[in-house]
């Protein structure tokens, strides 16, 4: 119970980029990158929970919090991605990332993380965590992680 408690504190802190300018905007990427990789490691630690309840969906993801990203992660850009880092080497493709839009994604899947936490059981928040991570917010993180790095 203590990791889901966790994680429902890491998701409020992370959404924290979207809701707040932070003061200390050279800081922000060494902040973030430690709040993903906790992220990723309660991913793979949290059981698999569910809830057979019927809920109502959150609500949009709000446009000034894409405002607040901007300002919080103003050098976040475009970068290189393998398309198809399995294939054969002599088959590569390129492709384009934005990490703008991994950090955007990211916090809209946990924009609904939070709303479940806050109006439906943990059970299901933690359901709709790992369905969200596993499709769609892990993408992200492993572009994201990888682009702040260089």
């Amino acid at each position: 119970m203590d990791s889901i408690r966790e994680l429902e504190r890491l998701v409020e802190e992370i959404l924290l980029w979207g809701r707040t300018v932070s003061t200390k905007v050279n800081d922000s990427p060494l902040q973030l990158e430690k709040q993903l990789i906790k992220l990723y490691y309660l991913y793979l630690i949290l059981p698999d929970l569910s809830d057979e309840n019927d809920y109502s969906n959150p609500p949009n993801f709000p446009k000034s919090s894409e405002t607040t990203l901007k300002l919080n992660f103003p050098d976040f850009g475009y970068y290189n991605v393998c398309l198809n880092p399995k294939g054969p080497l002599t088959q590569y493709e390129n492709g384009v990332g934005d990490a703008a839009d991994d950090i955007r994604d990211i916090l809209r899947e946990l924009w609904d993380i939070d709303y479940y936490f806050k109006h439906t059981s943990p059970e299901n928040a933690i359901f709709y965590f790992k369905l969200a991570f596993s499709s769609h917010i892990r993408f992200h993180i492993k572009n994201l992680l990888f682009y702040m790095e260089e």
